[in-house]
């Protein structure tokens, strides 16, 4: 099976599903059926709690991005992200 992560190209961290949306590691997909595919609208919404990841928190605010009215939670542009194609999973 062909894999990838999605990866959010401004502050190199990778997209997942669930929880807090930007990480190091991300979230392995499969390559013709991802988030970045499905997404019907140009964009993404990631939860970040400012509380535990106050760092993150301040890089987004920092890119601009839209912040819902929900407190961490951000509008990102889908073509803020690229897929990444993992060759060998065993490198995660």
């Amino acid at each position: 099976m062909d894999t990838c992560r999605i990866k959010h190209i401004p502050t190199g961290l990778y997209y997942k599903t669930f929880g807090i949306n930007l990480t190091k590691k991300g979230q392995i997909y499969n390559i013709k059926d991802n988030e970045l595919i499905r997404s019907e609208h140009d964009l993404f919404v990631n939860t970040i709690s400012n509380k535990s990841n106050k760092s993150l928190y301040n890089k987004l605010k920092k890119l601009f991005y839209k912040e819902s009215s929900m407190p961490g939670v951000f509008f990102i542009p889908v073509g803020d992200f690229e897929l990444e194609y993992i060759l060998n999973n065993n490198n995660l």
